[in-house]
């Protein structure tokens, strides 16, 4: 038995040295072909040979799947300006080693370099969003982000982006823009953005609805000089009497006879009578016991987004919520409604600040001029002219416009001289 146990240990320790010496002869023999297509591959590089060293390469990265050896092959890739699949390299490399720097640094300065801030800052959020950071990288993040290029010809008005579109005005027509910034609509006496698919227009004095294949899509009485186009259900329209009531999707009026009305939006709006200003909700009634002297409305006609609202009881503007609930305990001289971002611009004795959605004053009024957070990003004034600052006070924009409007849907409309036009981010 003993003899039987001792043999069969023998024989397993010489199939053990066998293993062994065979897997250190194929690892010797894989090293030795990873050197030979190596150096092949040099040779290649130095006369040009880019097919040959190419395929040495691609037989390295088989032998040997490393960061180092996939970063050659796109190296030579790029050698042989073969783009498309050096790209391709880079973005297998982030796939199979997500955790590793090399590929991510390679590619977001390749796009750097051609000004491809777009496809930079993709890379770049990729290698943030995988846990990967340094200094060089936030400091591109922050670069690329804020990169703009001017989109757009010249008008003598231009709003905000709402929906894939905006409206802009040239001389005294107003004309509606598309996103990849067409005028795709006729030129009309007046126009509202786009909402739910529907625009209220004015055209030869009639006023009426557009649908986004610039089709008449609901008519209206022959007495409304005015409309703004529908949110949560409701229309704002102007009679020629100057009165404004609310008309429903069915083209009828819902409610109201007041000196004037505000858009919906978080389930109210403003509207003033000879009483006052009262906020109102859908049926018309009211949802705030108090009348104010006046509530602060936005271009497009809105003064409760973000669901707070500036109201005045005659002795500057404070805040507070849909339901009447006053927000912290500033007072200003002069504010500007939330957009869609959590702070509005605000202003002290001709310095302007940034107010939260909480009331909470988290900038001083030490600003020349601001406008309310469009998002992440708000326009701000300093010696006369416009740039833009994100919610840190870190300036992204250098202030060089003559004027400046909120970010939306990536676009913000700016002012040069007499004319406005559109800047756009990646």
């Amino acid at each position: 038995m003993k003899k039987v146990l001792i043999s069969l240990g023998l024989s397993v320790c010489v199939i053990l040295c066998w293993v062994i010496a065979i897997s250190s002869k194929t690892n010797d023999n894989t090293a030795e072909m990873v050197k030979y297509y190596e150096d092949l591959c040099d040779e290649q590089l130095k006369m040009e040979g880019y097919g040959m060293a190419i395929k040495c390469m691609k037989q390295v990265v088989s032998l040997e799947d490393t960061v180092e050896k996939n970063m050659k092959l796109a190296e030579v890739y790029y050698k042989a300006q073969q783009v498309t699949k050096y790209i391709d390299t880079l973005e297998g490399m982030i796939d199979k080693f997500p955790d590793d720097i090399t590929a991510y640094e390679e590619l977001s300065n390749y796009y750097y370099k051609l000004c491809c801030y777009k496809e930079c800052l993709q890379v770049v959020k990729s290698a943030l969003n995988s846990g990967i950071t340094n200094d060089d990288f936030t400091a591109k993040y922050y670069e690329c982000s804020y990169k703009y290029s001017t989109v757009s010809s010249c008008f003598t008005e231009a709003g905000n982006f709402s929906n894939g579109y905006s409206v802009v005005k040239y001389g005294e027509k107003y004309g509606i823009l598309t996103a990849k910034m067409k005028n795709r609509y006729d030129m009309f006496e007046y126009a509202d953005i786009f909402s739910d698919g529907i625009a209220a227009v004015t055209l030869d004095g009639k006023t009426y609805f557009i649908d986004e294949s610039g089709v008449k899509y609901l008519a209206v009485d022959d007495d409304v000089v005015r409309a703004y186009s529908f949110s949560e259900g409701y229309a704002v329209i102007e009679k020629s009497n100057g009165k404004y009531s609310y008309i429903g999707t069915n083209g009828k009026v819902a409610f109201g006879d007041y000196l004037y009305a505000t858009k919906f939006s978080n389930g109210v709006a403003a509207v003033c009578d000879k009483d006052g200003w009262k906020i109102i909700d859908s049926t018309g009634n009211k949802v705030v016991e108090q009348v104010f002297k006046d509530v602060k409305v936005s271009e497009d006609n809105y003064c409760s987004r973000m669901g707070v609202i500036f109201v005045s009881d005659g002795k500057g503007y404070y805040l507070i919520n849909t339901k009447g609930k006053k927000l912290g305990e500033e007072i200003f001289d002069e504010v500007e409604p939330f957009y869609t971002g959590n702070f509005a611009a605000v202003c002290k004795k001709d310095k302007w600040g940034f107010l939260s959605v909480n009331g909470e004053l988290t900038t001083p009024c030490s600003l020349e001029g601001a406008r309310s957070f469009g998002g992440d990003i708000a326009a701000f004034c300093e010696n006369g002219k416009w740039g833009f600052m994100i919610s840190s006070g870190k300036v992204v924009i250098e202030p060089t416009f003559d004027d400046a409007k909120c970010f939306s849907e990536n676009k913000a409309p700016i002012k040069v001289k007499d004319d406005w036009m559109y800047i756009s981010l990646p």
